[in-house]
C-alpha cells in the first residue's frame, strides 16, 4: 500500500510512463574480483527507484556495466551490458575496484576511459578500492576520500599526501564521490536518488530494500559506537 501511494503521487506530478532521458543515469567499470555487493548496492536501489510498482523497467533510472565485464571477487561472472558510451550520457561514472593485488589487471581502456569522462566533466564515484584507482589517475589531489577502515592503512601506505576519513558512508568534494563499501553504498545511492529524482523516489527504493530511514548516524560511526575498536586482549 505504501509503494502503490507512492507511485500515484509520481504519476500525478510526471503524467503517464514515457521513453525520456533518464533522471539518473550511472556507467559502472568494473575492476576484476569486484565485490559483487557494491554492484547489487548501486543497482538495485536504481531499479526500484526507475519503475512504478515491481515492474523493474529503467524508466527514470539507468546503469550499464561499460566496456569489458569482470568476475566477482566471489567467482560470478558479469557480463558488460553497454560499450564505452559517450560519458556525457551519464550523470556519473563509477568504479568499483577490485583486489588490491589485481587492480592493475583491469583493461586499460578502462583507466583511458575514466579520464574521458573526468575531462567531459562528469563526477566520479570510487567504490571499496575504487577509490585506490581514482587516486592512482590523480584524480583525488586536495580531495578527502572515504576509505574502508580495513584498507586504511594501505591507503596511507600508497598515497602517504592523501586525505582520508574512516568515519562516513560516503563523501562528496569537487565531483568526486568515494564510498568505502558494503553497506554504505546504500547511503550514497539513496541520496544520489532523494537528489535527481526527489524524495518519494527515494523513499520507495528505501521502502523496497527494508532501509532504515535514520541518517544521523552512518555504518562506520554505529560500529565504533558499538566498540568494534575497544579490543582488550593484547595479541589482537
Amino acid at each position: 500500500d505504501y509503494v502503490a501511494w507512492l507511485d500515484r503521487l509520481w504519476r500525478q506530478r510526471l503524467g503517464a510512463a514515457r521513453e525520456t532521458r533518464p533522471e539518473l543515469s550511472i556507467g559502472i567499470l568494473l575492476w576484476p574480483d569486484f565485490p559483487l555487493m557494491s554492484l547489487s548496492g548501486i543497482v538495485e536501489p536504481l531499479r526500484h527507484a526507475g519503475d512504478f510498482a515491481d515492474h523493474s523497467r529503467p524508466l527514470y533510472c539507468r546503469w550499464h556495466v561499460l566496456g569489458e565485464g569482470a568476475t566477482a571477487s566471489c567467482g560470478i561472472p558479469v557480463a558488460a551490458t553497454a560499450p564505452y558510451a559517450n560519458p556525457g550520457e551519464f550523470d556519473y561514472i563509477a568504479v568499483i575496484g577490485g583486489l588490491l593485488p589485481n587492480l592493475r589487471k583491469a583493461p586499460r581502456r578502462h583507466r583511458d576511459y575514466l579520464r574521458a569522462a573526468v575531462a567531459a566533466g562528469v563526477p566520479i564515484i570510487g567504490v571499496c578500492t575504487g577509490v585506490f584507482v581514482l587516486a592512482e589517475e590523480g584524480l583525488l589531489a586536495e580531495v578527502k576520500a572515504s576509505v574502508h577502515p580495513f584498507h586504511a592503512q594501505d591507503y596511507r601506505l600508497a598515497f602517504p599526501r592523501g586525505a582520508l576519513s574512516t568515519r562516513h558512508d560516503f563523501l562528496h568534494e569537487k565531483g568526486r564521490l568515494t564510498v568505502p563499501g558494503g553497506v554504505s553504498i546504500l547511503s550514497l545511492m539513496t541520496e544520489l536518488i532523494r537528489r535527481h529524482c526527489g524524495p518519494d523516489r527515494a523513499a520507495k527504493a528505501v521502502h523496497q530494500l527494508s532501509l532504515t530511514e535514520r541518517r544521523e548516524v552512518g555504518a562506520f560511526e554505529r560500529m565504533r559506537a558499538g566498540g568494534y575498536h575497544n579490543v582488550a586482549d593484547p595479541r589482537i
